[in-house]
């Protein structure tokens, strides 16, 4: 490595400096094997996948990389969502990939929470990455993965009130994917092409899309699967599990700082999240969408065989999981 390009401290003023030092001691970090422990949550946009990365790294162990696998980041021929097959052996993502879960990512926006010099860990944290996660996971199986999951509905309302945002808007952009299609997908092109031009409608479909490849790409063993709604309903015994988790080592008890920080609002929650409209985030969305679009986005979930991953009141049937896998394993 260039020493140069890690002390040009020449005309440098005192916040240059000081956000200069703070990269320098991202890459020594690095260097001292101190991202050895990686934690990698997953999950769709709007599931609280920065909330529960707030409770994760409530105490600031680890080195926190911000939605690294972010389209911002990634311009074409990266898709949103980019699909990589597992056993590929080489990928045009592979430099960023390493970059990422090597601790070298420097941008700023992917840093902007880390505030210390010293670190315990690394914990990446992305939203447009589940359909990566099995090549990563394959070839770094050391590294944690736990996905979020939050009820169809809740995420697709919560996209509708954020519309603004750059989230993918139309699943047929999946169809463009020639590998996802013929490992995945083929069964469903025509009900891909045919979903209705409703922005609730095509979020549901996309929600099946990445979850519906994602279990059949992974085995139970290795990832921890959270649902949003048990965290917020019981999150003393939810923490304790995933603590243990992480950490390889039971967990009897959650620190205070951990539960004060659940009533935290993130970062990216807003005046139109359910919080601060003083409304259920698990089953507000029940009032707010139209009945028949519920049960059209109720057949979808079918089509995919995700129906059955959350009840009529909207709550998990975390039961249903070793279902999926075990379907998995059977479809392979």
């Amino acid at each position: 490595m260039d020493k140069s390009s890690l002390f040009p401290l020449s005309g440098m003023n005192v916040f240059s400096l000081r956000k200069h030092l703070r990269k320098v001691t991202f890459l020594l970090n690095g260097i001292f094997g101190n991202y050895r422990r990686t934690v990698w949550l997953i999950g769709d946009g709007r599931s609280g996948t920065t909330w529960v990365s707030n409770l994760i790294n409530w105490d600031k162990r680890y080195r926190e990389l911000f939605e690294p696998f972010h389209p911002w980041r990634l311009r074409p021929p990266f898709q949103m969502h980019h699909y990589i097959r597992c056993h590929d052996e080489k990928n045009p993502l592979d430099s960023v990939i390493d970059k990422v879960f090597s601790g070298r990512v420097l941008d700023d926006r992917v840093n902007e929470d880390n505030t210390g010099y010293w670190y315990r860990g690394l914990l990446v944290k992305d939203i447009f990455a589940t359909l990566l996660a099995a090549k990563v996971k394959h070839d770094r199986p050391d590294i944690k993965v736990v996905l979020l999951i939050r009820n169809p509905f809740a995420v697709a309302l919560s996209k509708y009130h954020k519309r603004g945002w750059h989230w993918m808007t139309e699943p047929t952009a999946f169809l463009e994917n020639r590998e996802l299609v013929e490992d995945h997908l083929s069964p469903f092109v025509a009900i891909i092409e045919a979903c209705e031009d409703d922005y609730i409608l095509k979020q549901i479909l996309i929600w099946s899309i990445v979850h519906y490849v994602f279990f059949r790409q992974f085995q139970e063993k290795d990832v921890y699967i959270v649902f949003y709604e048990e965290l917020y309903m019981h999150p003393e015994t939810e923490l304790k599990n995933l603590f243990t988790f992480l950490q390889d080592e039971p967990v009897t008890e959650i620190a205070d700082t951990v539960m004060q920080q659940l009533k935290k609002l993130s970062k990216v929650s807003g005046k139109t999240s359910t919080f601060m409209r003083g409304m259920s985030p698990i089953e507000s969305w029940k009032n707010e969408i139209q009945p028949d679009v519920l049960e059209k986005g109720r057949h979808i979930l079918e089509t995919f065989g995700l129906d059955e991953l959350y009840d009529a009141n909207g709550l998990p049937h975390s039961e249903m999981l070793r279902i999926l896998f075990e379907k998995r394993c059977h479809d392979q």
